[in-house]
């Protein structure tokens, strides 16, 4: 008998679609825009320098929230590496406050960027073939709901573009504040739903950290942006496009392997 009493929480960007060059380019006009730098908005990839787009590349996988971009620009203008996620971390404590009005910044970037060009906005994002595939299965099985920092209206639009139907209530964008475990705690108050019955897909092991105390079971997207240093496999189960949804049904008789 398929259960529809379980829950299926996705993280968006890089478990759902890929917004890598939408983000590079979004957060390069917020840098410059913050810096005060007198440059035309840059509406591609091939816009942004050098300097900048291979240091995003190479440190995407540290940055949890949009204000964390910063940290990228920062430590290149400053000629420090980025070698791991500690190196980071040191850049991002001594930005400070600073990190918030850049998070502004980047916000409004990409209202612009959407408003002026929406289809060229839209094309830089893709949801990922895999999940497209799946996606309407594995509602058989699971109740959805997404959790992310990435903000709710550019959520919706990309799941609308690829013909996805969720329920915006079902949609916990960055509005909901950056505290996954917290959201995450409330769906669980509001659903009554075990947390074993509960599963949550990220492709960034630091968030994690903060839901382990929930007890619900825990999955990393091994496809997505995420840090594959120094990983603890002993508490969350790896799904790689090819095995992510057999995986998830497995889970809901207990026979993951």
């Amino acid at each position: 008998m398929i259960k529809k009493d379980y829950l299926l929480l996705w993280d968006f960007d890089g478990v759902i679609a890929d917004s890598l060059i939408e983000c590079l380019v979004t957060s390069y006009n917020a840098f410059a825009t913050h810096t005060g730098q007198k440059k035309a908005f840059v509406w591609d990839r091939t816009d942004v320098p050098a300097c900048f787009k291979k240091e995003f590349f190479k440190s995407r996988k540290y940055v949890r929230r949009a204000g964390e971009f910063f940290v990228i620009y920062k430590a290149v203008c400053e000629g420090r590496t980025l070698k791991d996620y500690a190196s980071f971390e040191r850049v991002l404590r001594a930005i400070g406050k600073e990190l918030e009005e850049y998070e502004r910044q980047f916000y409004k970037a990409r209202d612009i960027f959407r408003n002026k060009r929406a289809n060229t906005w839209a094309a830089l994002h893709e949801v990922y073939p895999h999940i497209k595939k799946k996606w309407n299965s594995l509602e058989k099985f699971f109740k959805f709901y997404i959790v992310s920092n990435k903000d709710k209206n550019s959520i919706e639009i990309i799941l609308k573009n690829a013909g996805f139907s969720l329920n915006p209530k079902d949609i916990y964008g960055k509005e909901s504040g950056p505290d996954k475990a917290g959201i995450i705690e409330k769906i669980l108050k509001k659903t009554h739903v075990s947390p074993k019955h509960v599963f949550f897909i990220d492709d960034n092991c630091l968030h994690f950290q903060d839901v382990r105390r929930l007890n619900i079971k825990l999955f990393f997207a091994n496809w997505g942006y995420g840090d594959n240093e120094k990983k603890d496999f002993s508490d969350f189960v790896v799904l790689t496009p090819t095995n992510f949804d057999v995986k998830l049904r497995k889970a809901c008789y207990g026979t993951i392997r």
